[in-house]
C-alpha cells in the first residue's frame, strides 16, 4: 500500500487524528500562556496592594503628627514653658512613623 493509496482511504481518519491532536497542542499552549499571565495579574495586584498600604499608613501617620503638633500652645512655645522632654514626648512618636 503506497501513501497516495493510504492518505485517499483514510482520509477522513487522518484529519480527525491530525486536528485532535493539534487542538490538544495549542490547548496546552494556551493554557500555558493563560497561568503565566495569571502569575503576572497576581504579581502586579500585590504590588499595587502594598503601594496602597503604604500610602494609607503615611497619611495615617501625617495626621497624627499633625494632630500632635496640633497639642502643642503656640503662647507656651514661644514664652519656653514646655521643656525639650516634653515636646519630645508630644511630637517624638507621630513624626517617628513618618
Amino acid at each position: 500500500m503506497d501513501l497516495k493509496e493510504l492518505l485517499t482511504t483514510y482520509f477522513p481518519q487522518l484529519t480527525l487524528i491530525l486536528g485532535g491532536l493539534g487542538g490538544l497542542i495549542f490547548y496546552f499552549i494556551k493554557r500555558y500562556f493563560d497561568l503565566n499571565a495569571k502569575k503576572v495579574e497576581t504579581r502586579y495586584a500585590i504590588f499595587q496592594q502594598s503601594r496602597i498600604d503604604a500610602l494609607r499608613e503615611y497619611f495615617d501617620s501625617y495626621t497624627k503628627s499633625q494632630r500632635a503638633l496640633g497639642l502643642i500652645s503656640t503662647g507656651k512655645l514661644v514664652s519656653r514653658e514646655y521643656t525639650s522632654e516634653e515636646l519630645d514626648g508630644i511630637t517624638k512618636d507621630p513624626i517617628g512613623n513618618l
